[in-house]
């Protein structure tokens, strides 16, 4: 499972899926997942004291290898 920060209680973050690659964008940065086999979206909010989050996952038959990046755009 992937936890896509969604929802502080103030602001929402822009998630945007595509194909093996998803990314967040919050406050000035976003966060990169890059996936070896393609990312789905559970359609699925979970949350915990921090805020919401959107499920998504990913599978293959042997293995999967993520990268995640977070990156600057201020």
């Amino acid at each position: 499972m992937l936890p896509a920060f969604y929802f502080d209680g103030e602001e929402y973050t822009d998630i945007k899926l595509h194909g093996s690659t998803l990314s967040v964008s919050y406050k000035g940065y976003t966060c990169i997942y890059t996936s070896s086999a393609p990312i789905k979206d559970m359609d699925r909010i979970c949350a915990n004291r921090n805020g919401n989050y959107k499920s998504f996952y990913t599978s293959a038959k042997k293995s999967v290898s993520l990268k995640i990046e977070i990156v600057n755009n201020q």
